[in-house]
């Protein structure tokens, strides 16, 4: 009963609140598609991506909702993080899920303790087992048939309580799989199946060594406290002393010199083009009488002072961007230094092993969050190169703020199209109108580089290590116990 109301009313609140994470990740998609390719000339190109939450989250939410779900690609930043969230409950985005994950680490090691901690000493002390002895059944039989049936027993509503929430997600949520979801979903099962084992086989291994049941219940608690609390929060502490971190003020130290070093050079290009507007993009807009503006347009002075802007700007602004990245870039790998100190550290602890197989499978690991940054810097990196290619920062500047053909950006070019459009105003007509929006329109779709992001499949190979270690954690519990009742005395 206890597992069937865990496990079920988990899937509801998860499954529930993936269904609104899934939508509000959907229209936030449709928005920023729209807005990504709003743009009418390549130095607007700035897309916004978004992560999409992971279908099996439901089972084991990992670092879904921990970390950032969306952020920006721009020229001048290389990305260092996601921020946002597709959940509209804070609260519950901040507390610790109880997913499959928590369940099985806790309440089911727990049972499995408890059926197994005195199926031998408390035997004894009851006198059943030397009378089972003496009746000729095999010390190994009676102790597979005590094994096998707390793992039976431990199974079984396992089993049906997970099957009645797979129903249940169908029905009243609508939710499907595919077939390598329904895998996954398999490796999980197994993997929990496993834990639980481990945990009985621990419980017969103290009920076999020790001669008084409280004891054994004693020890048995003991061991888990210590595999499941102690070890990873040793492990998280240890790795902060062994591999402290350089303290984050040194990255913003670094950016705000960087960046007076670069304002001081934009007032030295100021000085050498005093004509200059200080702004160059689709933003920049020309004035005439009654209060209308004109798109993308100016006299040839502020075209060739505004090119010579990119030219001077944009390899200045990217080496800057290299340079934060770089210094970043050393601590996130400090940073990921320690977490493989924890992950060693770790490792002797079930409730790790079975967190690191539940989460590669669920993709909801901190590697499926790590690989969405390293796609968006991916992507920065191949736009940038684009523009690098079509000579945006060289030769071709001015086509990277303007559409005009070179010879309409004279100041003869201005003063016709300045006439042209104050008569067409004064006839009455809107500027969209007559300015030409057929030309001057959003760049064509081909123009800009897509973002071609999946959120992965389970990581089975990720998985299959810490499940193998599971199982042979188990088999060596399951060994150990089985010596101990061999040479245990039944008197």
């Amino acid at each position: 009963v206890t597992t069937m109301v865990l496990i079920i009313v988990s899937l509801w609140v998860l499954g529930d609140d993936y269904i609104h994470r899934r939508d509000a990740y959907n229209l936030a998609a449709e928005d920023t598609e729209r807005q990504n390719y709003d743009v009418y000339v390549p130095s607007q190109i700035s897309p916004i991506l978004h992560r999409p939450p992971a279908t099996l989250s439901i089972f084991a939410q990992g670092e879904d909702r921990r970390f950032g779900n969306n952020l920006q690609v721009r020229r001048w930043e290389v990305p260092r993080r996601a921020d946002g969230s597709f959940t509209d409950n804070m609260f519950m985005a901040a507390q610790q899920a109880l997913d499959l994950n928590t369940i099985i680490a806790i309440v089911l090691s727990l049972f499995g303790i408890l059926l197994s901690y005195d199926a031998v000493s408390g035997e004894r002390e009851k006198g059943t087992l030397k009378l089972q002895c003496t009746m000729g059944v095999s010390r190994s039989s009676i102790y597979i048939a005590k094994f096998l049936g707390a793992v039976v027993c431990i199974a079984l509503p396992f089993i049906i309580s997970l099957t009645g929430g797979l129903l249940l997600l169908s029905f009243f949520f609508g939710m499907t799989f595919s077939a390598t979801q329904w895998w996954a979903i398999a490796a999980m099962t197994t993997a929990g199946l496993l834990y639980a084992a481990l945990f009985v086989a621990l419980g017969l291994a103290c009920s076999s060594l020790l001669r008084r049941s409280s004891m054994s219940l004693v020890l048995s608690l003991l061991l888990w406290i210590l595999f499941i609390l102690v070890i990873p929060a040793a492990a998280q502490g240890s790795a902060g002393l062994l591999v402290p971190l350089p303290s984050s003020s040194e990255i913003s130290i670094y950016e705000r010199s960087t960046e007076r070093e670069a304002l001081d050079k934009m007032e030295e290009f100021g000085e050498e083009h005093p004509q200059y507007s200080w702004g160059w993009s689709t933003g920049n807009w020309s004035p005439i009488s009654g209060g209308d503006y004109f798109k993308y347009d100016g006299r040839g002075q502020w075209f060739r002072d505004s090119e010579a802007f990119v030219r001077f700007i944009e390899p200045m602004m990217l080496q800057r961007a290299g340079g934060v990245w770089d210094l970043y870039n050393t601590h996130d790998k400090k940073r990921a230094r320690q977490a493989t100190i924890v992950r060693m550290l770790s490792f002797p602890s079930p409730a790790h092993q079975l967190r690191e197989a539940l989460t590669a499978l669920a993709c909801t690991s901190y590697h499926n969050y790590s690989n969405f940054l390293e796609s968006a810097r991916t992507y920065r990196r191949q736009l940038i190169s684009d523009f690098q290619n079509r000579g945006y920062f060289s030769d071709n500047a001015l086509q990277f703020f303007c559409r005009r053909p070179v010879e309409e950006t004279t100041d003869e070019g201005f003063s016709q199209r300045y006439e042209y459009y104050s008569q067409q105003l004064q006839a009455g007509k809107r500027y969209d109108e007559f300015i030409g929006l057929d030309k001057w329109g959003e760049l064509p779709r081909e123009d800009i580089l897509p973002f071609d992001y999946d959120n992965g499949q389970p990581d089975f190979a990720a998985a299959f290590q810490p499940i193998g270690v599971l199982a042979a954690m188990m088999a060596i519990a399951v060994i150990a116990g089985f010596v101990a009742f061999i040479r245990y005395d039944v008197r």
